[in-house]
C-alpha cells in the first residue's frame, strides 16, 4: 500500500492488487477545523500577551506580571493542552482507519513518504498541511504501533522519497498538472484533481500521489523498513 500526506485530506492510502486500486481518502474534517480555530486563539493570544508584557515591563520593569497577564498565559496553555488532545485523537483515528483499510486488503508493506525536511507547497497552508510535523509523526507512530500490535515486523512500515510522487501520472510517469475538477484541463496549482495530458485522464491528487508511492518503492531497493518522517 502506498499512503500519501494528502493535500486535502490527512491521508490518502492506495492498494494494487492484480492490476487493480483500491483507494482511500482518510478525512478528519471536523477536529481539523477545530485544530485549526484553536491554532489562531493561540497565535491570537500570544501577540496579546506579549504585547501586555512589554508595556508591563516599560513601566514596572522591577515587579512581576500581574494577575491579568498571568491570566492570559493560563489561557494559552489551556488552549495548547486542547491541541494537544485533539492531536492524540486525529491520531488515532486516522492510524485505525488506515490499519484496517490495509488489513481489509491483506496488505503485508505499507509505504509512507520520508517527508523530513518536506514543507507545504504554495498554497496550502490552511488546508491539510495544517497538520505539523510533530502530529505526522503521531499519526505515523500510531500506525507502527497498531500494525506491530497485530504481527507485522517493524509494524510493516517503509519510508521512501516523496520526489515528484504529487508531480507525475502514475499510470504513465509524465508529468501532469493540478486542476479543479474532473472535467477541467486548465492548470491551478491548488487544484484537487490531477491532470494528465499523455493519458488524457483525472485522478484525484491525494490519490495520484499515493499509488505513485506504490510504484517508487517498487523500484527503489534503498527503501527503509520502519524509518519514519
Amino acid at each position: 500500500a502506498g499512503a500519501d500526506r494528502g493535500l486535502r485530506v490527512p491521508v490518502a492510502v492506495s492498494v494494487q492488487k492484480d492490476g487493480k486500486y483500491f483507494d482511500e481518502l482518510i478525512e478528519m474534517n471536523e477536529l481539523l477545523k477545530k485544530r485549526i480555530r484553536l491554532l489562531e486563539d493561540t497565535k491570537w493570544l500570544q501577540s496579546e500577551i506579549a504585547r501586555k508584557q512589554n508595556s508591563w515591563e516599560k513601566k514596572h520593569p522591577e515587579l512581576d506580571y500581574p494577575s491579568y497577564i498571568l491570566k492570559k498565559k493560563r489561557h494559552h496553555d489551556a488552549i495548547w493542552g486542547k491541541i494537544r488532545r485533539i492531536d492524540r485523537e486525529i491520531a488515532r483515528q486516522v492510524a485505525s482507519r488506515l490499519v484496517w483499510f490495509c488489513e481489509e486488503h491483506e496488505v503485508k508493506t505499507i509505504v509512507f513518504e520520508n517527508l523530513k525536511n518536506f514543507s507545504a507547497p504554495p498554497g496550502f497552508k490552511n488546508l491539510s498541511w495544517s497538520l505539523s510535523a510533530n502530529l505526522f509523526s503521531k499519526i505515523l507512530e500510531t500506525v507502527r504501533y497498531m500494525r506491530r500490535s497485530i504481527g507485522h515486523s517493524y509494524g510493516g512500515i517503509w519510508a521512501v522519497s516523496p520526489a515528484w510522487t504529487s508531480q507525475t501520472c502514475h499510470q504513465c510517469g509524465e508529468i501532469g498538472i493540478r486542476v479543479a475538477d474532473e472535467l477541467s484541463t486548465s492548470e491551478i496549482r491548488t487544484g484537487e484533481f490531477f491532470y494528465c495530458k499523455e493519458c488524457s485522464e483525472h485522478f484525484h491528487a491525494d490519490v495520484n500521489a499515493s499509488r505513485n508511492i506504490i510504484h517508487v518503492q517498487q523500484k527503489m531497493s534503498s527503501a527503509v523498513p520502519g524509518r519514519l518522517a
